[in-house]
């Protein structure tokens, strides 16, 4: 299951829990999509701390997926105590302009100040 628990402007926080399947995870990317169309600059927080379980084909499937926008996400945030954290780690290594940062799960309110914090001269490179 996923919720978004932060959307403003061209900032999105989505919280991944449970065991995604690949209808959610498709949702996620196109929620990360459509903020990637709407704005030049994007930047995400991806809370996977509670994620029990996650096939990780579908991490390596959404390279495909985000690749068309690599040059609209900025940052992105991992929240993780589990693999999911080193495979998205992996998925953004090849995106030059991409800012990436793992959080320990204990470190939310540091992720969301570094990700999330409002910063409107830095919307439109």
């Amino acid at each position: 299951m996923y919720r978004i628990f932060y959307e403003k402007q061209n900032k999105i926080g989505i919280s991944l829990e449970g065991e995604l399947d690949q209808n959610e995870f498709t949702d996620v990317l196109k929620r990360v999509s459509s903020k990637c169309e709407a704005y030049p600059q994007v930047d995400v927080l991806i809370d996977a701390s509670q994620i029990s379980d996650y096939n990780p084909d579908l991490v390596v499937d959404t390279y495909g997926t985000l690749i068309k926008h690599k040059d609209n996400i900025r940052k992105v945030a991992v929240l993780s105590n589990n693999g999911i954290g080193l495979y998205l780690k992996d998925l953004f290594k090849n995106f030059e302009d991409t800012s990436f940062q793992s959080f320990n799960v204990n470190e939310l309110d540091k992720a969301r100040d570094w990700v999330l914090k409002p910063d409107p001269t830095r919307i439109f490179k």
